[in-house]
């Protein structure tokens, strides 16, 4: 994965996977592809902050950390893999890796998620928690984000105890979202997460609740992404041919932008995917598609870096 292109990195997410009936073939399939999908935020993001004069901002990996907990992910195995051997990743989790097949994980099984969670203060350095907003009430997210704070240790002058979150709203940029889009995400998801009392607009109200519980300390970081909900490749090389008067096109361009699609759905999928009640995704009906590419209908996910304060 390390060596893999943009380019390669698309085609290996828009590849079919093939069905097995076997689960636990299945569960590695789906960690296979969610470590794609994984490492392609994580090559979008680094690429977003090539620029950045502050160097601590673009590093992913969780070198010189001593003890990073994986709080109720699914891809507690990609930060395994990013990890060195040294560290301890803890997978809380009702199913958690296993030390077997992951040697520096150290799992802990529960049955559902709580918002109390059974480590000492002050013992991890960092907290990856994908996966927060769809686990529990809105109203229970400043509780859960002071116990993430009261389980980061103290900062030091070689490292900042950090809590890592990539955040999607379940809603596109308003300004770009269309009627039969709208309707489809009111009929088929919005309501059932208002009536869990999910919080539906969490790119606004994490950083709040952050800044609340002292987690936005010097060195902490938003980096927002937008990505287009479709793109249609035969205009998006149109648009560059006339931009660029016949000097030519530039095919990166084009696949990195499909890749940001294409890994934004994949990440929005994933996050409230389990929450749509309808027979078919909104990507799969020709009208919404035609909608999207016609008005530029765009997300965002945002990925932060929260370090505490202290």
């Amino acid at each position: 994965m390390e060596a893999a292109s943009s380019k390669i990195i698309l085609e290996r997410l828009k590849e079919e996977w093939m069905e097995v009936a076997d689960a636990s073939v299945y569960r590695e399939l789906e960690l296979e592809k969610q470590r794609w999908m994984l490492f392609a935020l994580r090559d979008l993001k680094t690429t977003r902050l090539s620029g950045c004069e502050d160097s601590r901002t673009i590093q992913v990996s969780t070198s010189g950390a001593t003890k990073v907990l994986s709080l109720y992910e699914n891809h507690a195995s990609f930060l395994s893999a990013l990890s060195d051997p040294i560290t301890e990743v803890h997978h809380l989790h009702p199913n958690p890796l296993s030390t077997k097949s992951y040697p520096n994980t150290k799992p802990f099984t529960i049955q559902e998620p709580t918002i109390q969670l059974p480590y000492p203060d002050n013992s991890l350095t960092s907290i990856h928690a994908f996966s927060l907003p769809t686990q529990f009430p809105a109203s229970s997210i400043p509780t859960i984000l002071k116990e993430c704070h009261r389980l980061l240790s103290p900062n030091t002058p070689s490292s900042q105890s950090t809590l890592h979150l990539t955040l999607i709203d379940p809603l596109p940029i308003s300004s770009t979202l269309g009627p039969l889009l709208r309707t489809w995400l009111e009929d088929h998801l919005i309501y059932n997460l208002e009536r869990q009392f999910l919080c539906i607009t969490p790119s606004r109200l994490f950083p709040m609740w952050l800044q609340d519980v002292g987690l936005r300390a010097e060195g902490s970081m938003i980096l927002t992404v937008p990505f287009l909900a479709s793109i249609n490749t035969m205009e998006a090389e149109a648009i560059l041919r006339d931009t660029n008067q016949g000097t030519g096109i530039d095919k990166t361009g084009i696949v990195k932008q499909e890749l940001k699609s294409v890994v934004g759905r994949m990440l929005w999928k994933e996050r409230w995917g389990g929450f749509v009640q309808a027979k078919r995704w909104w990507w799969e009906d020709e009208e919404i598609v035609g909608e999207c590419e016609r008005l530029r209908t765009c997300w965002e996910y945002s990925v932060i870096d929260a370090v505490k304060e202290g």
